[in-house]
């Protein structure tokens, strides 16, 4: 069983969770800077980043960084990347990180690009258990500030995963971290959100969002003979980026025949027999 992913989705149209309206209010966001800030100090002390920031190391999809005036906090780091070790043994096992935090959530809509590239250059795994739970997998500081603001905003940054199921896929999509994160911080969660317990929280995310996705398909054809064989397409073939070029068709809305007519002419379907 293959699949894709998991990936980040930057979406810059979100609300604040707790929330009723989409005008973005600072005060919940605001709540939560001080462990944002404990966090990027971890990263600085534990983990070797730095507040000096290379821009020939940011992620490709990054041209720049918001300005300076706009930032909370903006930070740098080489963290380990174990799929290098395995598959690039000669390489540097090690990428550069890149994190920064804006001062207001609308920096977040006014700066979309910038965001959309610096949040999706960040890993994420899976348990292989199922139905799947989708987590952070970047340092520890790191993981908690992408879990806070999953915490803050409702929307603005999902994870998600397909898994290939055989004539179909399971796609999954979290938006919520781990439970067990919220458990372990239910006295931030609490605070941040001004409520009194995480139990709605808990139970939105022990209630893993899945869909069933059809797989692209293809068929082989024998022209004298109709449809000989129905072939599904792999995310690692070539031609997938067409996938929707190759999506299962309805035979009944199709008006050709695909009876062999026995003529030696590159049967098409059209002619008279």
């Amino acid at each position: 069983m293959g699949g894709e992913g998991p990936w980040f989705e930057f979406l810059s149209h979100f609300r604040v969770r707790g929330t009723s309206t989409t005008i973005l209010s600072d005060d919940v966001y605001q709540r939560a800077v001080p462990f944002l800030i404990k966090c990027k100090d971890e990263l600085i002390s534990e983990h070797g980043f730095t507040t000096t920031i290379d821009t020939t190391k940011l992620s490709a999809d990054v041209s720049s960084l918001v300005p300076p005036e706009e930032s909370l906090l903006a930070i740098q780091g080489r963290v380990l990347e174990p799929m290098n070790i395995k598959f690039y043994p000669s390489d540097d096992p090690h990428r550069y990180v890149t994190i920064q935090l804006p001062k207001s959530l609308s920096s977040f809509q006014a700066h979309t690009a910038t965001w959309n590239g610096l949040f999706t250059s960040f890993r994420a795994w899976f348990e292989k258990t199922w139905p799947r739970t989708l987590y952070v997998n970047e340092p520890q500081p790191l993981r908690d500030i992408i879990y806070t603001l999953q915490i803050v905003t409702d929307g603005m940054l999902t994870l998600k995963r397909i898994d290939d199921l055989g004539d179909y896929e399971k796609l999954t999509t979290q938006n919520l971290p781990p439970l067990e994160w919220i458990r372990d911080h239910k006295e931030l969660v609490c605070n941040v959100l001004q409520c009194e317990s995480t139990e709605d929280l808990e139970e939105e995310a022990a209630n893993v969002k899945t869909s069933q996705v059809p797989r692209p398909r293809y068929y082989s054809w024998d022209y004298r003979g109709g449809r000989v064989d129905e072939h599904f397409y792999d995310r690692d073939d070539e031609y997938f980026d067409n996938r929707d070029d190759f999506y299962d068709r309805d035979d009944e809305s199709d008006d050709r025949s695909f009876t062999a007519c026995g003529r030696d002419c590159d049967y098409c379907g059209h002619c008279d027999y």
